[in-house]
């Protein structure tokens, strides 16, 4: 009886289930959750969350065992590829050379996986290629390590969730959505006959009322539903499943029904295992993927995306062996021929020459390539250090006060070094501008108001007008501390 471990985590929650393998049966032994000492900020470093899993299965008694880490959407770079016909043997080659072109992470160390479609004679095969970056491997493996346990799998929440779906259903040729809600995001998983069609990640509102939350899940599902039947006619939604107990949603399922025409229901992945409710959190839809990444172990299935056992394209020969291979020939030869004529003697002597002029071009071609890889590569790494200007805004329009406080001008720009972002703000008190400062400064973020004075809004009301400028610094460059000013507090 082997021991399995699931963990997945987000910016404040860390999920696991260990559970156990006996006669291809998966038996659950606890499930649990960790969340971080600051639920604002969350984790700090990939070392806090291992020691922070360490001590969670420590205090329960949980020895080690086959580790499987489940990765969310924003860990990883997903390219949707429509490649000419190929058989399934020829795909893990044209995927490589696609993602080396299209991909901004793709390089020596970078993982790459993929999923396609059936392989049909004459047809294109659509390919969904998912590149983690060598910085989120990274970042897995000193998780693993503070928490002294070696990763044996790491495969995509999304993909776990749907196997979990299949084995706990029996097969359909319904086109089915699939809703699983984590703390502050909804995987939201289309299946054609049992296979992923689309999927999506949405971000959650923090702290959302429930029926603010319903409102968000009704229109995400709504979305992704219209997408899906955009893309793929024939992945039309006709059932929508909620990961989760039995009677959670309600009202959301009942909305879903009469506005949507479309059934809704919940599976609940514990009761079905059979497992006792003494041993399930709360929050039990949040493990469905932990459950369903098991179960594909379990059962010796493929997980459909495995970076620590991608698919990789067939090894060919170094041109050092092939010509340690031909020496080898060409010594036997001359061992078995020796006796021989003149003229047959000649001929070998032609044939090394055409395989020393093959390895020539072989060596000229290599040599081209590299050239081209050497000067692609800063590039790369240039556009991964870029500002992305929507997240920024996000960012602003996320941690700006929102009341008593107002942006009525903004403008940005690149520099050498980052970017600049500069406004004209109105606050009803002065007081707030150096709560506007430190809402947005960060390791990143240098924040400098000034130019503070009284104002009048066109209705009569007195406001205090300031300007401020936000210096940004790429990641992993943190912006240098704000000089003091006199007089502010």
């Amino acid at each position: 009886m082997s021991r399995l471990i699931a963990i997945d985590w987000d910016r404040t929650e860390l999920r696991f289930v260990a559970a156990s393998a006996r006669a291809g049966r998966l038996i659950v032994g606890q499930a649990g959750c960790v969340w971080a000492d600051d639920a604002e900020s969350g984790w700090s470093s990939p070392e806090q969350l291992g020691a922070a899993l360490r001590q969670a299965l420590r205090s329960r008694g949980i020895g080690r065992g086959e580790l499987v880490v489940v990765l969310d959407r924003a860990s990883v770079e997903l390219l949707e590829l429509k490649l000419p016909p190929a058989t399934d043997a020829e795909l893990p080659q044209l995927v490589a050379n696609e993602v080396l072109r299209e991909s901004a992470f793709a390089g020596e160390e970078a993982v790459v996986d993929f999923v396609a479609d059936a392989e049909q004679s004459g047809q294109a095969r659509r390919v969904t290629a998912a590149v983690l970056p060598t910085a989120r491997l990274r970042q897995v493996q000193q998780l693993c390590a503070a928490a002294g346990l070696k990763p044996g799998h790491i495969v995509l929440r999304s993909f776990a969730a749907a196997s979990l779906y299949a084995h706990l259903t029996a097969p359909s040729q319904e086109n089915c959505l699939l809703v699983n809600v984590a703390s502050e995001e909804v995987d939201l998983i289309t299946l054609q006959a049992g296979q992923v069609a689309y999927w999506r990640t949405a971000r959650l509102p923090r702290q959302a009322h429930p029926e603010q939350l319903a409102d968000v899940l009704l229109a995400e599902v709504r979305r992704t539903a219209a997408v899906a039947a955009a893309e793929r006619p024939e992945a039309a939604i006709e059932r929508v499943c909620f990961l989760a107990q039995k009677d959670e949603h309600p009202h959301l399922r009942q909305r879903i029904e009469e506005e949507l025409n479309t059934p809704a229901m919940c599976l609940d992945p514990f009761e079905t295992l059979g497992v006792g409710e003494e041993q399930i959190p709360a929050n039990r839809g949040r493990m469905a993927a932990l459950l369903g990444a098991l179960l594909d172990r379990v059962h010796g299935r493929r997980h459909a995306i495995d970076f620590l056992h991608p698919r990789r394209p067939r090894r060919q020969i170094s041109r050092a062996r092939m010509a340690a291979i031909g020496g080898a020939v060409l010594l036997v030869g001359a061992m078995l021929i020796g006796s021989l004529a003149w003229h047959e003697i000649r001929t070998l002597d032609g044939q090394n020459a055409e395989l020393a002029e093959e390895l020539r071009e072989l060596t000229e071609r290599v040599n081209q390539y590299s050239k081209k890889y050497a000067a692609a590569k800063p590039i790369t790494q240039w556009q991964a250090r870029e500002i992305v200007w929507l997240d920024e805004l996000h960012r602003l329009s996320e941690r700006f006060p929102q009341s008593d406080a107002l942006i009525t001008r903004l403008s940005m720009s690149l520099q050498s070094n980052g970017g600049r972002m500069v406004f004209q703000g109105m606050v009803r008190d002065p007081v707030l501008v150096t709560a506007v400062e430190q809402a947005l400064r960060d390791d990143r973020h240098q924040v400098t108001a000034r130019r503070i004075q009284r104002g009048v809004r066109t209705e009569g009301e007195p406001m205090h007008l300031f300007d401020a400028e936000i210096i940004i610094k790429p990641s992993g460059q943190p912006a240098s501390a704000p000089s003091q000013r006199k007089g502010r507090p």
